[in-house]
């Protein structure tokens, strides 16, 4: 990364995101035309998040010429980790409202971080069964399930409901970050399922957000 920020906006991101785009790319000296791509985090989250994210890089992405991907946010928080140096099995645990989560689980190693499963919307309670029960937390390598890890802002709310599952990570590293879903689109790029410098096969009009419900 050249240069990153993390604002907890809250209910003021329509007011802040742009402001602070222009900011940071002041900041880092690089001027609008220098972009090459712009890559967000498609979801599951907030439906209004996830909402104000696509319609704001759709926006930048046409007015500049430029491809926009859209990468999963939760594997952005599982890279995010794997960054920290989190290693073996991994849940990210997103909020999904109305006492249900997003859980998704991953195995990290030295070579980056593998997805186990897809995106799935499902009771707190339940997620936490499968996470602890009939090997919930094993990974690629046959990691045991005192060896999950977890993390994912769902554990704001529900930090003392999943503790028994495994290992709450730091809370700094809870939330997606512009450097994990830089992390994950160059995996994208690696494995052929993306080419940031190609706007024609990442038309901004196409990409769709996901809301798993």
């Amino acid at each position: 990364p050249v240069a990153a920020v993390e604002v907890a906006a809250h209910r003021a991101s329509n007011t802040q995101l742009l402001v602070r785009v222009d900011a940071l790319l002041r900041e880092a000296g690089v001027e609008r035309g220098q972009l090459a791509c712009v890559c967000v985090g498609r979801g599951p989250g907030s439906f209004t998040g996830v909402r104000i994210a696509m319609a704001t890089a759709k926006g930048i992405a046409q007015a500049l010429g430029v491809a926009l991907v859209g990468v999963s946010s939760l594997d952005a928080v599982a890279w995010h980790a794997w960054a920290a140096g989190t290693r073996g099995a991994l849940a990210v645990v997103a909020d999904a409202m109305r006492k249900e989560a997003y859980p998704v689980r991953y195995a990290l190693d030295d070579a980056g971080v593998h997805r186990l499963e897809a995106d799935c919307v499902v009771k707190a309670q339940v997620a936490v069964e499968e996470l602890a029960g009939e090997g919930g937390a094993a990974g690629a390598d046959g990691a045991a399930a005192g060896a999950l890890s977890l993390t994912g802002d769902g554990l704001k709310k529900y930090a003392e409901l999943f503790a028994p599952a495994g290992t709450l990570l730091p809370e700094e590293l809870w939330a997606p970050t512009g450097r994990g879903l830089l992390l994950a689109l160059q995996d994208a790029w690696r494995t052929g399922a993306a080419d940031p410098l190609d706007a024609q096969r990442h038309n901004p009009a196409f990409l769709l957000p996901v809301y798993t419900r």
